[in-house]
């Protein structure tokens, strides 16, 4: 009895260990390339160029234990029906560092996500001295399932080159949040998210464009413009007024703040209820 005790231990411990192990191994991967420790050590530019229908300069570097990504004139081009780059349920917080010009590109003409962010559980801050461009052809060029995309304090063009409705988003109800921190911004799209904060940078294209929040789903009203929606800290055009809120609800100014009354209860242009 005693040794069926020690070896269920021993057992569970394994198992602990071979799961704690698939995850730490699977939470990045870029162009379906999984970033593991190993990988990192050895150069991650080199195992992407091992990859089928992957092309890769520049520098891209990962550090586990800080969950930071460095890109650094980095390129990456991908005709392979593979995520550029995803972020799996145990990837948590993550952050990229931009130096100098960087650019994630898949030509494939299926439905293959950009930036793709698995759970709310995500946090991915891209921020840095340098730019990104994420492009695809047909579909979300950054897919938020749920989870924080937040830009601070840098220059990110999300594109679909196809289709203007794709850009930043979710396909079925409301996703994940958007945050943008002095961020200068260009997406095709921005729509379908729980949550879109906008601070020190303000919604400046397509002309006329309105933020709305649709009972809870936040997203760009283009008004029919096929331009992109570009976010810019050099204008100053503020972001309260041309915030919209739709069905049920009241936006008013109180002591300079703008709030939306809905329900009885009162929210912030952010979304949070002020109490």
């Amino acid at each position: 009895m005693f040794m069926k005790k020690i070896f269920k231990y021993f057992f569970a411990v394994l198992c602990c260990a071979s799961v704690m192990t698939a995850k730490a191994a699977n939470e990045i991967s870029i162009a379906g390339l999984t970033i593991t420790d190993e990988i990192a050590a050895s150069g991650i530019v080199d195992a992407l160029n091992q990859v089928d229908g992957v092309t890769a300069t520049g520098t891209i570097t990962y550090n586990s234990a800080t969950k930071t990504m460095t890109l650094n004139n980095a390129s990456v081009i991908a005709s392979n029906a593979k995520r550029l780059l995803a972020f799996s349920t145990w990837a948590g917080e993550v952050s990229i560092v931009l130096e100098g010009n960087n650019t994630l590109k898949n030509t494939n003409s299926g439905y293959v996500e950009g930036l793709y962010s698995n759970t709310y559980q995500n946090k991915i801050t891209i921020s840095g001295a340098g730019n990104l461009t994420i492009s695809v052809l047909n579909w979300y060029p950054a897919f938020l399932m749920g989870g924080r995309l937040i830009i601070d304090n840098t220059t990110v063009s999300i594109i679909c080159e196809n289709y203007h409705q794709y850009g930043i988003g979710y396909n079925s109800g409301a996703g994940g949040e958007l945050i943008c921190n002095k961020a200068n911004l260009t997406a095709t799209n921005v729509s379908s998210l729980s949550n879109i904060t906008l601070t020190d940078c303000y919604l400046v294209q397509p002309t006329g464009a309105e933020l709305v929040n649709e009972d809870g789903t936040w997203y760009v009203d283009k008004k029919g413009s096929e331009a992109p929606v570009v976010i810019s800290t050099e204008s100053k055009a503020t972001q309260m007024e041309n915030i919209v809120v739709k069905r049920n609800a009241v936006k008013r100014i109180v002591n300079g703040q703008l709030v939306i009354e809905r329900d009885g209860r009162v929210f912030n242009a952010s979304g949070a209820e002020v109490k």
